[in-house]
């Protein structure tokens, strides 16, 4: 089972109302790939906008761009970004800090109680001392 729907399952066995993009793709049919990518673009940003939380899936240095994108946007709009770290080694300092919460892995989302938000700061071994 992948890390995507190891996620959804955690989130869902939390009785969270979920939007999850890849669950829900504009149909491409009949439609230019400009017209594609602008509904795509603008559906993201009204459920980010409509959203409590935003949970983001996390893999180091380089991850999905588009992730990245929505992660910048979600603190600009203060919604409290949820990072889960599935990675070892370095990271990134523009999501370690503007994130609300760093877990590490799915285990600590699994733990991790969403009524109360409890915020948790990145710390690494790069960034102690």
């Amino acid at each position: 089972m992948t890390n995507y729907k190891k996620t959804l399952d955690i989130l869902h066995s939390k009785k969270l109302e979920i939007y999850a993009p890849m669950e829900n793709e504009i149909s491409k049919a009949n439609k230019t790939k400009k017209e594609w990518a602008t509904q795509t673009f603008l559906k993201d940003i009204e459920n980010i906008k409509n959203c409590d939380v935003v949970v983001m899936l996390f893999y180091g240095l380089y991850s999905d761009s588009g992730t990245a994108w929505e992660c910048g946007f979600s603190f600009a709009i203060h919604k409290p970004v949820i990072v889960v770290h599935l990675h070892e080694g370095k990271s990134n300092c523009m999501i370690n800090v503007g994130s609300y919460a760093n877990l590490n892995g799915l285990d600590e989302l699994q733990n991790y109680d969403f009524d109360n938000l409890p915020k948790r700061e990145w710390y690494s071994s790069e960034l102690k001392g």
